[in-house]
C-alpha cells in the first residue's frame, strides 16, 4: 500500500547563529559522523524542531563569483549575482542546519529533488548580505521523508532572493528498487529550441571549486562509490544553473526572475546532454527539460518566470 502524503508537525524552534562560514571539510565530517546513528528514511526523533540559522554580514567575493559565471556558463562580467549563485551562500548554514543534533533525519542519503528561486531585485557583487535558512516543511510521503528549507537573502533589510531547497530522506525499499524505477522513467520535451550541452569528466570538480559544495559523489570515482554512484554525477544545482544561462543568453536583455525546478535522474560525467526549451504565448513565462542526448531520460525539468 502506498503512503500517502502527511504532514508533520515541528513542536518548537531552535535558532542557531553563525558568524562566518566553516569549512567543507568541517561540515562534511561532522554530518558523517551524525551518520553513523542514523538510518536513511527513519526519523530521529519522536517530535521535530524547526531549525532556524542565521549569517550576517557575508559579502561575496568577485572573484569567485566571476568563477561561477564561467563554470556555469553565464556572461562572465556582470554588476550583480546570478540567479543561482546566492544558493552557493548557504553552503555553511545548510551544513550546519543538517548536521544538527536536533535534525530529523540523517545527513547522509539526502536528495536534493527540487529548487524554488525568486529573485526579487538585483543583488550587486559587491553586496553586504543577511542569510536565514530554516526548515519550512517536513511530510512523510510514498518514497520517503520530504523536508523543504527555505532561504532568505535580505541587502539593506531589504528581501532580495529567497529560495526553497527540497530535500528526499528514501526509505529502504525504495532505495533498492531505484534501478528498475530509472528504466520506467519517461519524460515530455518542450517543443521550442533545443542545445546540446557537454558535461565534462571534471565539471564536479570546477563546480565544486566555484560554488564551495564538495559532496564527494560529485569528484571522483573512488569518492562515488561508496555512495553507489558508478561514476561521479554532475551537481543539481550547476545542472540547474547551466540550463538557465543558456536560456538567459537567448532571453537578453529578458532574464528569468524565478524558477521551480524538479531533478530527476543523476547526470553521470561525461556526458552529452539536450536542454530543450520554449517561450509561452505571453512571452512572460516558459517550460524546459534538461534530458540525456540520446534517449532523453529526464535531469531536470522546470518552469520560469521572465522580467
Amino acid at each position: 500500500m502506498t503512503r500517502e502524503y502527511r504532514a508533520l508537525p515541528f513542536e518548537n524552534t531552535i535558532a542557531i547563529k553563525m558568524a562566518a562560514p566553516v569549512s567543507p571539510l568541517r561540515i562534511f565530517s561532522t554530518g558523517l559522523w551524525r551518520s553513523l546513528f542514523r538510518k536513511q528514511g527513519a526519523l530521529v526523533h519522536k517530535s521535530h524542531v524547526k531549525l532556524i540559522v542565521d549569517m550576517k554580514g557575508i559579502r561575496p567575493e568577485a572573484e569567485k563569483v566571476k568563477n561561477y559565471r564561467k563554470v556555469c556558463g553565464f556572461p562572465v562580467e556582470g554588476a550583480s549575482l546570478p540567479i543561482t549563485f546566492p544558493e552557493t551562500l548557504f553552503i555553511s548554514p545548510l551544513g550546519r542546519l543538517v548536521t544538527s543534533r536536533n535534525f530529523p533525519l540523517s545527513p547522509a542519503g539526502l536528495i536534493h529533488v527540487g529548487q524554488d528561486i525568486r529573485y526579487i531585485k538585483p543583488i550587486p557583487v559587491d553586496s553586504r548580505l543577511d542569510l536565514c535558512c530554516y526548515m519550512s516543511k517536513l511530510a512523510e510521503t510514498g518514497r520517503g521523508f520530504l523536508l523543504d528549507v527555505a532561504m532568505e537573502i535580505k541587502v539593506n533589510e531589504d528581501l532580495a532572493w529567497e529560495g526553497t531547497a527540497r530535500f528526499l530522506s528514501r526509505f529502504k525499499n525504495i532505495i533498492k528498487k531505484k534501478g528498475r524505477d530509472n528504466k520506467k522513467t519517461t519524460n515530455t520535451i518542450p517543443a521550442g529550441t533545443r542545445e546540446d550541452i557537454d558535461v565534462p569528466r571534471n565539471i564536479g570538480l570546477l563546480y565544486a571549486g566555484a560554488s564551495g559544495d564538495y559532496n564527494p559523489h560529485h569528484l571522483y570515482g573512488f569518492t562515488a562509490k561508496p555512495l553507489g554512484y558508478k561514476r561521479p554525477i554532475a551537481h543539481g544545482m550547476w545542472s540547474l544553473a547551466r540550463s538557465l544561462a543558456s536560456i538567459e543568453n537567448h532571453l537578453r536583455p529578458n532574464v528569468p526572475n524565478s524558477v521551480q525546478a524538479s531533478f530527476k535522474l543523476p547526470i553521470f560525467m561525461p556526458s552529452m546532454v539536450s536542454l530543450n526549451w520554449e517561450t509561452h504565448k505571453d512571452g512572460s513565462s516558459a517550460s524546459f527539460s534538461l534530458t540525456d542526448a540520446k534517449d532523453y531520460r529526464p535531469h531536470v525539468n522546470g518552469t520560469l518566470e521572465i522580467e
